[in-house]
């Protein structure tokens, strides 16, 4: 069975075409000039949409985990 993460970039690169395609292969293969070359600045721009979400879901359930951790020790 294929285990699929949140993110995977080889799988979907070579098995899916270009219509049904994840957001990291888009950013690699879809954003390039008439030279073939990858447009940094629209890439760059595309990663940090892609990880801010991901941040903000880890520090908003860090902060519960951290607590329920230091209170649970406590009698």
């Amino acid at each position: 069975m294929l285990r699929q993460t949140w993110g995977d970039y080889v799988a979907p690169a070579l098995l899916l075409d270009d219509a049904h395609t994840t957001l990291a292969v888009k950013l690699a293969y879809g954003y390039v000039n008439a030279h073939g070359s990858p447009l940094g600045n629209l890439v760059a721009a595309g990663a940090v949409m892609y990880v801010v979400p991901v941040l903000a879901l880890f520090l908003i359930v860090q902060r519960g985990f951290v607590t329920g951790v230091a209170t649970s020790g406590l009698k």
